[in-house]
């Protein structure tokens, strides 16, 4: 079971960081030279992986545990909380925002306790937080008439 734990860890690692570089400043103009349906297409699909890829470390966290992974435009934490510890929950940890690329980090979302009851499984709550920079910029409306942009994802 640890192999496979520290197999998860390596691939989350690895996405992260590809992720993290195909979102940095100069990699911005080649996204903007993609056409718009397909930007559209591409950064759906990519945040999806990138959420499949959060998904798999729940199997690798210990009850009542975080773990997260960051790099310089991406954070990526899944906390997995026991029934007997559900408590409403607040994203990112400051735990998670101690690297020297998210320190400065001021957002957060809150998640209530009865969500987290609503959403739990057998063993508990999992949550998978991820936070992107640089996304505003490939998210600008187009300069057209039709300023609505379809972008999906399966977040709960």
């Amino acid at each position: 079971m640890e192999q496979r734990e520290a197999m998860v860890m390596e691939l989350v690692q690895s996405v992260t960081k590809t992720a993290s570089s195909l979102l940095s400043d100069h990699n911005i103009p080649a996204w903007q030279d993609l056409p718009l349906s397909q930007q559209n297409r591409f950064l759906s699909n990519f945040i999806v992986a990138l959420e499949k890829t959060g998904s798999l470390l729940p199997g690798a966290v210990a009850l009542d545990q975080e773990v997260s992974m960051s790099s310089d435009n991406l954070l990526l934490t899944v906390r997995k909380i026991s029934f007997h510890n559900i408590r409403g929950t607040i994203f990112p940890s400051l735990a998670s925002l101690a690297t020297p690329y998210w320190k400065d980090y001021s957002d957060n979302i809150e998640i209530p306790a009865l969500v987290l009851m609503e959403n739990m499984n057998s063993e508990g709550s999992q949550v998978v937080f991820l936070s992107l920079r640089n996304l505003e910029k490939l998210l600008v409306p187009s300069e057209s008439k039709e300023t609505t942009r379809d972008f999906n994802s399966p977040s709960v």
